[in-house]
């Protein structure tokens, strides 16, 4: 099947995008629905929504693409109710189905489902009530904001065609949806009403103040059973523990803070700190169970168990990606090693979320920060670029990481997920920076690559500096080795390639460039060296004879990074332009090119070539592309000479609805569904008949 760019019938003839990884949720607090014998979680993430089983954090199903981020979701036992602005969307697991609620002129920030009805309300003061079998509107209610603001919504329990709003004033309003008046006014406590939960006991609620004083107060007789104050700040959100050990309320903070107030004996049972590095977005108890399920904006799920000694809980397990965006990415194996701007790195598998790996954050003092309970304490700059090799992980280091603007080097054990040591600054000049770096093939030794055109061989197993390589040109900006450790090839800024024997540390020969040079990448099994030059072009030069064999050209602006497939027939180019260019070697020209969203920061193709994964500008996630060529047969023609990509491919989250085998089917089929006695006019049905009747057919 061909398919071409300049006939316009695909974005892209290559490169499909499948779906993202490292992404679990947002600001947007989750949901917990309990169906049958198991509960499930559902996080937003951006345009979709994801569930997840709560016992194992195992993703069962993706949503639809909304046309916009989600706002705010709810669920009752058969639907799941979403916004990304005006409308209200009904979906039933991953499926959007033909139900809309459309009324609302301004963004809906809050809805609430329960009974028959579902409550909108938007940043204007209006609230909707539907009726959700119907759709239609059952009646409408205007809050003047300057007076009320609407800044929670809350249905409670046992109260039946009642909610209860909270507001930025710090009064609350009691309300009859179905005759449409206020049934009560409290006055409330002089702090914005930012969470309302129902406590066990009926007519008993939480709130939670921005000023951060948490008050169980009874609706009924419009009193305070008892009062605690945060001393974090904000509340966040509230739960109360519902087993049948001692009564626990958890409120969470905007520190990534937890708090335990012992209801009985009215004081600070126990705090969880720095359980997020962001606000505490979410902190559900488990129905009638001592887990708790927490969330936060740092893109992090957290599974805790109440059943220490003390009180106190422990984490069972996780699911977290990047809380920044990824700045540089590298297969390590089967997985993906990724960088971001926090000096963080992460170890992503393609294979199952369960194997990912979080090696930590760089630090010059790891145990000092550790021991103040301070993760940015002594914390170095954003990753700039990284190496790796797996032929030695499991006996030393294998990756190194270079940090911008910052002369020290972190190593990293993959294995054990640590960082081990640093290495140091070659001289004591603070302007001298490490800009590039390389891990030999044979996994024994690495490259570090200087500002002052110095090139330093270390071993990775001793952390001893073994050679240096030193060049008079300007600031090194690429270093590479070969498969066999006999050469060593280096670029400057000033657009020269050296070429260098690996143990006597001589020069051999040298190439003059006409432009400056970005990076370089060599492909160590064909000696073909990519080599990104400042006015947008690649040259790709053949190590064996040293000669310049291919020149691609056609990005409009500078390039991020780029990458070789398998067996060096495609280099594919990233661009600030927002473009993705595939250009083929043996023909020397460019066979397919695309825009995406957002640039890209970082490119990599996996070893087999069916993945490419891409890091994006204000992104998270790592998006997965699949090549087409590996799993049917295309034709590739070559572009114009003169080519601009002029269509967008849409990266979302997912670029289509899954749903996992991990999760049970039988606990996410319909109860309501029965199978037909016969299924389609001409089948054969042998359900309930003895085997000897099928056997033979």
């Amino acid at each position: 099947m061909g398919i071409n760019n300049v006939d316009g019938c695909s974005p892209s003839s290559m490169f499909v995008p499948f779906r993202s990884i490292g992404l679990y949720c947002n600001e947007i607090p989750i949901i917990i629905r309990n169906q049958q014998k198991q509960s499930y979680i559902v996080s937003c993430v951006g345009k979709h929504y994801h569930i997840y089983t709560v016992n194992k954090l195992a993703l069962c199903v993706v949503s639809d693409a909304h046309k916009k981020n989600i706002n705010c979701l709810t669920a009752d036992d058969k639907f799941i109710y979403t916004t990304d602005g005006f409308d209200v969307y009904q979906y039933k697991r991953n499926k959007h189905l033909s139900q809309t609620f459309v009324g609302h002129k301004s963004n809906i920030k809050f809805i609430l489902i329960f009974g028959d009805f579902l409550v909108t309300s938007d940043v204007s003061g209006l609230i909707i009530v539907w009726n959700v079998d119907s759709g239609t509107i059952y009646s409408r209610i205007y809050l003047d904001s300057m007076s009320f603001d609407i800044t929670a919504l809350f249905h409670p329990s046992t109260y039946i065609n009642k909610i209860l709003l909270g507001s930025r004033q710090g009064s609350l309003q009691l309300w009859d949806i179905v005759e449409n008046r206020v049934l009560h006014s409290y006055t409330g406590w002089n702090s914005t009403i930012t969470v309302l939960e129902q406590a066990p006991a009926l007519d008993i609620v939480a709130i939670g103040t921005a000023s951060g004083r948490i008050f169980l107060h009874n609706l009924s007789d419009d009193s305070t059973l008892m009062s605690f104050t945060q001393e974090w700040g904000c509340v966040t959100c509230l739960s109360f523990r519902t087993d049948s050990k001692e009564p626990i309320l958890v409120s969470g903070s905007l520190t990534g803070h937890i708090a335990l107030w012992n209801l009985e004996k009215r004081h600070l049972a126990a705090r969880m700190l720095d359980i997020h590095q962001g606000p505490v977005s979410s902190a559900i108890f488990i129905y009638k169970q001592s887990t708790m399920i927490t969330s936060s904006s740092d893109n992090s799920l957290k599974l805790w168990t109440f059943d220490q000694a003390d009180g106190t809980s422990r984490r069972l397990t996780y699911r977290s990606g990047h809380r920044v965006p990824p700045t540089y990415i590298r297969f390590h194996g089967n997985s993906m090693l990724s960088g971001d701007s926090s000096a963080t790195l992460r170890l992503f598998s393609l294979i199952h979320p369960r194997l990912d790996k979080n090696l930590g954050t760089a630090s010059t003092s790891r145990k000092s920060a550790k021991r103040l309970g301070d993760p940015t304490h002594h914390r170095l700059s954003g990753v700039l670029c990284l190496a790796s090799e797996t032929s030695k992980q499991s006996h030393w280091d294998s990756a190194v990481v270079a940090h911008r603007h910052c002369s020290l080097v972190s190593s990293w054990n993959v294995i054990k997920g640590t960082m081990s040591r640093l290495y140091p600054a070659p001289e004591s000049n603070s302007d001298i920076y490490c800009t590039s770096l390389v891990v030999s093939s044979c996994g024994n030794y690495c490259l570090l690559g200087y500002t002052s055109g110095l090139v330093i061989k270390y071993n990775l197993q001793s952390a001893i500096e073994r050679s240096r390589y030193e060049s008079s040109h300007g600031s090194i900006v690429g270093v590479a080795v070969d498969s066999m450790n006999q050469v060593v090839i280096t670029a400057t800024d000033t657009g020269i390639i050296e070429l260098w024997r690996f143990k006597s540390c001589s020069l051999i020969t040298e190439i003059k460039l006409n432009s400056g040079v970005e990076f370089i990448l060599l492909h160590r099994d064909s000696n073909m060296l990519a080599v990104a030059l400042t006015d947008y072009t690649v040259i790709i030069i053949d190590i064996d004879i040293f000669r310049i064999v291919r020149m691609f050209s056609g990005p409009e602006n500078r390039l991020t990074d780029l990458c070789f497939t398998s067996d060096a027939r495609y280099v594919i180019v990233a661009s600030v332009d927002c473009s993705l260019w595939t250009f083929h070697l043996p023909t020397g020209k460019a066979i397919d090119a695309f825009l995406v969203e957002s640039p890209v920061t970082s490119v990599a193709i996996s070893s087999t070539d069916h993945i490419l994964v891409t890091t994006h500008v204000d992104q998270l996630g790592l998006v997965l592309w699949m090549n087409r060529a590996v799993f049917e047969r295309i034709s590739l023609r070559q572009l114009p000479d003169n080519y601009s990509p002029d269509r967008i491919v849409e990266i979302d989250v997912n670029q289509r609805s899954m749903v996992f085998d991990e999760c049970s089917e039988e606990r996410l089929i319909d109860t309501d569904y029965q199978s037909p006695e016969q299924l389609f006019r001409g089948l054969l049905t042998f359900s309930g008949l003895t085997q000897s009747r099928w056997r033979t057919i």
